[in-house]
């Protein structure tokens, strides 16, 4: 997988970034690029954009688990699709 700078569908990921990038103002969400969360034991998957519940250290004393993903579908994975 190539990094999210490298492809082209950077563009893509900072609209979406742009989208929600209200809610993180507001303090109600951390939007992150590439933002890895705790989904089991052993899997950490990094969706190209996350939209995490808010927690004022910024999930610096532990990563996101499932239940911090706000709207579990907002862990978006953008593809990089030629045409």
């Amino acid at each position: 997988m190539s990094t999210l700078a490298s492809c082209r569908c950077f563009p893509r990921v900072s609209r979406l970034t742009h989208l929600f990038a209200g809610l993180a103002v507001a303090r109600e969400a951390i939007v992150q690029a590439q933002g890895a969360f705790r989904a089991d034991g052993l899997s950490r998957p990094q969706p190209d954009l996350a939209l995490f519940r808010w927690r004022d250290d910024f999930y610096a004393a532990a990563l996101a688990r499932p239940d911090d993903v706000l709207l579990p579908a907002v862990a978006v994975a953008v593809a990089d699709v030629l045409g």
